[in-house]
């Protein structure tokens, strides 16, 4: 009897830990957000975030700010990107802001990539083209084209020189159509 009732209780406590364990790994990262701090470095890239754990990921190449500087790159909760919301972007996942040394937003000497983990739930019935970076200024999102989606493996990268406030999503099929107009007509 008692081996049973032993048997039992190692059963259960084994099937609790299993399932917190699977229930975190498949966690959203966009739900809570995070915050993630990095000092360059001479002579290495920077790599900020890591977009299966984070949902984000900034790559700074080596040269592209001076070493030393300390940035920090903060994934917006789910509560905290609700004030970014607009009738005319819808958010796949939460926005970032970066900053460096402290200052609100960043300029970089060239361009650096960031790459978004696409949630799974916005892959089913969307083309690639309709996806869009778009950065906030002056309380409004301006649009970015992706350098490049990869719709396998849920990613999409751009390369940005110049964000404090970054988002991705899909805007309303009217900014698609001003942003597409205003690159392909310059």
């Amino acid at each position: 009897m008692k081996k049973t009732i032993s048997v039992f209780l190692v059963l259960c406590i084994l099937t609790g830990l299993m399932s917190t364990l699977t229930s975190c790994s498949g966690k959203d990262p966009f739900e809570k957000g995070s915050t993630l701090d990095a000092t360059i470095k001479s002579g290495k890239d920077t790599k900020i975030g890591n977009s299966a754990k984070t949902g984000w990921e900034l790559l700074i190449p080596d040269g592209v700010m001076g070493d030393g500087t300390a940035i920090t790159m903060k994934v917006l909760s789910a509560e905290n990107a609700k004030s970014y919301g607009s009738s005319d972007f819808t958010l796949y996942g939460t926005p970032i802001e970066v900053s460096g040394d402290g200052v609100h937003g960043v300029w970089f000497a060239e361009p650096v990539p960031v790459t978004i983990k696409i949630p799974k739930e916005y892959l089913k019935d969307i083309a690639a083209e309709e996806l869009f970076f778009a950065t906030y200024e002056d309380g409004m999102w301006r649009y970015f084209m992706p350098d490049h989606v990869n719709m396998k493996d849920g990613t999409a990268t751009f390369k940005a020189s110049h964000f404090s406030i970054l988002g991705f999503g899909k805007p309303s099929e009217e900014e698609q159509i001003k942003t597409f107009a205003g690159i392909y007509a310059a």
